[in-house]
């Protein structure tokens, strides 16, 4: 027998409401975009849908006190 498809650990809860995106009825959908790691998800509880990008890299400035 076959494992079911394990869900990607990096979303956990919706964006628009924080309810927990390991809901079944809710969705994930990982892909990738160049070199990066893309998550569709939809909400079933708030019907919130969107891309969660994975940032691995970041370049900023300090701002003075």
């Amino acid at each position: 027998m076959s494992e079911p498809a394990k869900e990607p650990d990096k979303v956990k809860f919706c964006n628009g409401c924080g309810h927990s995106m390991h809901d079944p009825s809710s969705i994930i959908i990982e892909y990738w975009s160049s070199h990066h790691t893309v998550y569709f998800c939809w909400c079933h509880a708030c019907g919130w849908r969107g891309e969660v990008v994975e940032v691995k890299r970041m370049i900023t400035t300090e701002t003075e006190e």
